[in-house]
C-alpha cells in the first residue's frame, strides 16, 4: 500500500520523476522506477538517510545456462523415412 502524500509533495515527486526520465533519455516503461527514485530522493532530503533502490534489496536472479553442443533439437515422429501420418503407402 502506498503512503498518502501531501499535494505539494506529490507535485515535487512528479516533477523530479519527470526530470529523471528526461535525463535518462525518456525510456519507455520505467515510470515506476523513476517515481520510486524521486520518492527516495525526497525522503533523503527530509531525513538525511539515503535508502537503497528496491532492486538492490532483491536477491539476484539466476541466468539460464546456454545449451551445450549447439545441435538442433531432435525431430518428433517415428522412424526415419516413415510418413508423418503413420500410414504407409501400399501399392497393389
Amino acid at each position: 500500500m502506498q503512503a498518502k502524500t501531501a499535494p505539494n509533495q506529490e507535485d515535487r515527486i512528479k516533477q523530479r520523476a519527470y526530470e529523471i526520465w528526461e535525463t535518462e533519455g525518456r525510456p519507455h516503461g520505467r515510470d515506476r522506477e523513476h517515481w520510486d527514485r524521486a520518492v527516495r530522493e525526497m525522503q533523503a532530503d527530509e531525513t538525511g538517510v539515503v535508502a537503497p533502490p528496491v532492486a538492490d534489496m532483491m536477491p539476484p536472479v539466476a541466468k539460464p545456462e546456454a545449451q551445450k553442443g549447439g545441435s538442433a533439437p531432435a525431430k518428433r515422429g517415428g522412424r526415419a523415412g516413415a510418413p508423418a501420418n503413420g500410414v504407409a503407402n501400399r501399392q497393389a
